[in-house]
C-alpha cells in the first residue's frame, strides 16, 4: 500500500496570528504554573497537618486527604487535556 503523505503549509505567519499568540500564550503558560503551584499549596498543608497532628488518626487522614487529593487532581488533569 501506498504511503500517505501529510502535507503542511508553511509560510510566514498572519499578523492576527502573532497578536493572538503573544496575547494568549503567557496566560495559558501561567495557567500551567498556577496548577502546579496549587498542588503543591495544598500538598504543602496537608505535610504540616500531618506534622503538627497529635494523634495517629490525624496523620492518617493528613495522609490519606494527600493521596485522594493527588489521585482527584490527576483525573482532573486528563479530563483537562482530552477537553482541549
Amino acid at each position: 500500500m501506498a504511503k500517505a503523505e501529510k502535507t503542511y503549509q508553511t509560510g510566514a505567519w498572519s499578523t492576527p496570528d502573532i497578536i493572538s499568540t503573544a496575547l494568549v500564550g503567557p496566560v495559558v503558560v501561567a495557567a500551567f504554573l498556577e496548577s502546579f503551584l496549587w498542588v503543591a499549596a495544598f500538598l504543602y498543608c496537608f505535610g504540616k497537618a500531618f506534622k503538627k497532628s497529635d494523634h495517629w488518626t490525624q496523620k492518617v487522614l493528613a495522609v490519606w486527604f494527600s493521596v485522594l487529593f493527588i489521585i482527584l487532581r490527576q483525573d482532573f488533569w486528563s479530563v483537562a487535556r482530552i477537553s482541549r
